[in-house]
């Protein structure tokens, strides 16, 4: 992560040359210096082109050289063949940025290009945007270091783009509604500064309500998610990303800018998902999402009232609402007696509710206040189409006022374009308007959709744990590892069919009892010893869709079946599969169950993102839409259940047609075993399990296959091949500061709320009071993102005992995060009283030092409340220096800090 004040530096520019700045029309030097000149933010500014002693009436210079002063900005703008040339001019002055804007002819492309010139800014010191970045803007600062013309107005938008033309297209579809901007920026090509280095930027700006990116392609998946998810839990962020139908397209057009792939659309889906984001696909529903959050309300459920001028329209409406799942749900008797009061018609109000053509801008207004004041009511669409009677002005002005007065969602939509005009006019006369505007209704009931769906996630995200997941213990691990080992020393990538259900048993999953058998004696013994009903299964290493090649016979009764079955299945290998090499027939006993239960469990792999989880429907449900979703590992427990109830077919798991229902949460707990393989095997390339059959206390796994790729059997520090860094699960120390009395120092993990809880719980009223500098007790839902960490940017370890009862307690615990400070990262460390003076606060200090500096920081700080003279001898210990912590902590604190170097002595315990 970089340090916030560098990407604040970098778009609060005092000084900025523009290299290649023109008086010809048309050139992108001509549009950024006019862009730059018009500035009243940037104190200095000095176009440098050999061509020209002046650029309209500023003093054009010749060489980067001539100029008078040092330099924050460097703006680009010549032909591409120019570029290494610019950079040398740069030596001199070595501004800190430079910002590549060649002309649209000139893009580059090349990779090894483009890595020279990086190499040769990074050799100055300097940082480069883009390349190919038509710049950016910070409106409320007057700064445009950009293509654009104008600045946009002042607002609460946080835009970051790799495509100019869609971040000046929403720009334009915000302005129409009265909506403003941050902060505008082009990331072009993202070389070197990224995304996440603004997502990290615009979640500390207090200025910034809501963050909207346009994504191609991503070219650091770990810092994007790590960056997104942090910035998730403060303020929402919009991702658009073109997929889906898009396929193949998507990629191409990745490949030809970035010179990489776009990646799998579901998991794109699933990384922002799990990263806490709203990810469209429509340039439309970008829109109707970023003005639903700029306007500063919150949803709190998806009862909705639509309020409509026309009965046509009020109908439409109902509809988009529904398509977003809200629900159109009547008023209450209070509300129903006080619309009528005030519109008495012959038809009692009624949610949608229709005032006819002929109601006045106040009637609407009014209307609208009754409605919110119902507790039954969490969101308004407000409907006003164009009529001979039907007034437009100045209802939006009055909605806009009544938007103010509560913290209700209202979206209103005029569904005319000859309007427009007349509706920004009358937003704009109303400063602090919350109202959501749009043209259309589907945008404003996908804007309210948007803001429902956010809640729900904030909502699920602060609830505590309350089931215990199940993790692969050591010795399980020990024989998957032996059973991947065997099967690439004999160079074989696939599991062989008793290779695949040892591997499946280990790893905690239950399957069908079967025998391999090569001859139909041995079938029919194995049958026998089975009991019928079985199945055949031809096994062949490599051999997929062998149910479409006559090479899988089920539900065969009696040895006769068999028979028959054996003669044809060896027809159809023979007929069939020529060239397959089978290992032999599997005999598989059979379960009594309907397909409309069967289930595919799966760990693919997507060049972008690595090992992905997928859960869908098996068989023909399995080619319905909507029956298939994925998840990036780590996979929390939360995120399976609801994994396991996203698709069309999780119906089939209730009781129906005298089935008893399925435990969900069997379900959810196979697919976090399967998060756990991704994690632990980086050599698993492939795991299908299909069909998985549910039952009322067991799932069971009737078939499965697995491959491998030339990869370590055991993931390297900080998981570098997933995507989102794991919990060091199998990084278990054991203490003995006395003999007799053991500890155990591990992660922390997301299924450790009850003890975290119990924990803090147990701390006396001082040493909880010296740990979190208040008296106050923290809720479940604090305790509960403590043990939701991102290990990229933070981490946590435990010493544990366990009791007389056979229970783990846990005895202290310490914590250490990134700061906004450069390479900074801050710590806390608490210790249980009664295990005070045993050197376990040491011991975890040792892990956490290890751990940030592992990460990428230099210096570990501490706050320490005054008086606390345990810790301060403990800081004195480990080589922490006492300094002055910063004015808004108070003079009771002192902060404590430690550089940490990687040739150190490792801190332990005595």
């Amino acid at each position: 992560m970089e340090p916030l004040s560098f990407i604040s530096d970098m778009l609060r520019p005092r000084s900025v040359a523009v290299i290649g700045a023109s008086a010809r029309l048309g050139s992108r030097g001509f549009h950024i210096w006019r862009a730059v000149s018009a500035s009243s933010g940037i104190v200095n500014i000095w176009p440098v082109n050999p061509k020209y002693k002046y650029v309209g009436e500023t003093r054009c210079y010749a060489t980067v050289d001539a100029i008078p002063a040092q330099i924050d900005l460097a703006v680009v703008a010549v032909e591409r063949r120019r570029f290494p040339e610019v950079i040398r001019s740069l030596a001199k002055k070595k501004p800190r940025f430079v910002l590549f804007a060649p002309q649209e002819e000139g893009l580059l492309s090349d990779k090894s290009e483009i890595a020279e010139l990086l190499d040769q800014a990074h050799t100055l010191g300097m940082r480069v945007v883009g390349p190919n970045s038509i710049g950016f803007m910070m409106p409320h600062l007057g700064i445009n270091a950009s293509y654009w013309p104008k600045l946009p107005s002042p607002g609460n938008i946080a835009v970051a783009a790799h495509s100019g033309m869609v971040a000046t297209s929403l720009v334009d579809q915000m302005q129409a509604t009265g909506l403003g901007f941050a902060c505008v920026v082009d990331v072009g090509l993202e070389m070197d500064i990224r995304l996440a280095d603004l997502v990290d930027s615009f979640a500390a700006d207090r200025s910034v309500r809501v963050i909207a990116l346009h994504v191609e392609a991503l070219r650091d998946p770990r810092r994007f998610y790590s960056a997104v998810r942090a910035a998730s839990e403060l303020k929402p962020i919009v991702i658009l990303h073109a997929g889906g139908e898009a396929g193949f397209a998507a990629d191409r057009i990745a490949s030809a800018r970035f010179d990489c792939d776009a990646g799998e659309d579901a998991a794109f889906e699933a990384l922002c998902r799990q990263a806490g984001a709203i990810r469209v696909k429509r340039f439309e529903d970008f829109c109707a999402a970023v003005a639903a959050f700029a306007s500063a309300r919150r949803s709190n459920g998806r009862r909705t009232a639509v309020i409509a001028n026309n009965a046509g329209f009020a109908g439409i409406a109902a509809e988009a609402a529904a398509n977003n799942h809200l629900l159109i749900e009547g008023f209450s008797t209070k509300t129903t007696a006080q619309l009528h009061a005030l519109r008495p018609l012959a038809r009692v109000p009624n949610n949608p509710l229709v005032l006819g053509p002929s109601a006045t801008p106040e009637q609407i207004r009014d209307s609208l206040e009754i409605v919110l004041q119902d507790p039954s009511i969490d969101n308004v669409l407000v409907a006003l189409a164009p009529g001979p009677m039907a007034s437009c002005d100045p209802t939006f002005e009055l909605l806009a006022q009544s938007s103010i007065k509560t913290v209700k969602p209202v979206a209103a939509a005029w569904i005319s374009e000859q309007l427009t005009a007349s509706v920004r006019q009358q937003i704009a006369s109303v400063p602090d308007s919350k109202l959501i505007a749009t043209r259309s209704l589907e945008d404003a009931a996908t804007g309210l959709g948007m803001l429902v769906r956010r809640n729900a996630t904030n909502n699920a995200k602060r609830l505590p744990f309350e089931a215990t997941r199940w993790r692969l213990a050591p010795e399980a691990l020990a024989t998957l590892r032996a059973i991947c080992t065997e099967a690439l020393a004999e160079g074989r990538h696939t599991l062989n069919a008793l290779e695949t259900a040892s591997f499946l048993s280990a790893a905690g999953f239950t399957t069908v009892p079967c025998r391999l058998v090569r001859t139909l004696e041995e079938a029919l013994d194995a049958a026998a010893a089975l009991h019928y009903p079985v199945a055949l299964k031809t096994v062949a290493l490599g051999m997929t869709r062998r149910t479409e090649a006559g090479l899988v016979f089920l539900h065969i009764a009696g040895r006769e079946e068999l028979t028959e079955a054996w003669a044809k299945l060896a027809d159809n290998l023979v007929q069939g599969a020529p060239l397959a090499q089978p290992e032999g027939i599997l005999v598989e006993k059979m379960l009594d169950h309907g397909p409309e239960r069967e289930f595919r469990m799966s760990i693919r792999y997507d060049a972008v993102l690595g090992p992905v989880i997928e859960y869908a429907a098996a068989g023909l449900f399995g080619r319905f839409k909507g029956n298939a979703c994925s998840a990036i590992p780590p996979l929390p427990l939360p995120e399976a259940l609801s994994l396991v109830s996203s698709i069309e077919s999780a119906q089939a798991l209730d009781a129906f047609r005298g089935l008893p229902p399925v435990n969900r949460l069997l379900m959810a707990l196979a697919l976090c075993r399967l998060s756990d393989l991704a994690e632990a095997l980086p050599a698993i390339r492939e795991i299908r399990l299909e069909p998985v059959v549910p039952f009322e206390s067991q799932i069971s796994v009737l078939d499965g296959s697995i491959s491998l790729y030339d990869a370590p059997l055991a993931p390297e520090r900080g998981f570098p091949h997933l995507v989102v860094e794991a919990a060091p699960i199998e990084d278990v120390e054991p203490f003995e500061p006395k003999p007799g009395q053991r500890f155990v120092v591990r992660a922390l993990l997301e299924e450790d709320f009850e003890r975290l809880k119990q924990f803090i719980a147990a701390l006396s009223d001082k040493s909880y009071y010296l740990r979190f500098h208040s008296s106050v007790r923290i809720s479940d839902e604090r305790i509960a993102a403590f043990c939701r960490l991102d290990y990229s940017r933070e981490g946590a370890w435990v010493a544990t005992e366990t009791d007389e009862h056979g229970s783990e307690r846990f005895c202290a615990v310490a914590r250490w995060h990134i700061t906004e400070e450069s390479q900074t990262a801050e710590f806390g460390v608490v210790v249980r009283d009664d295990r005070q003076r045993l050197g376990l606060a040491r011991r975890l200090m040792h892990k956490i030092e290890t751990e940030a500096l592992e990460a990428g920081q230099t210096t570990l700080v501490g706050y320490v409340l005054n008086g606390n003279a345990a810790m301060d001898g403990l800081m004195s210990a480990l080589g922490f220096t006492i300094g002055k912590a910063p004015e808004h902590m108070g003079s009771e604190v002192n902060r404590w800090s430690k550089p940490l170097a990687a040739s150190g002595t490792p801190i332990m315990a005595p």
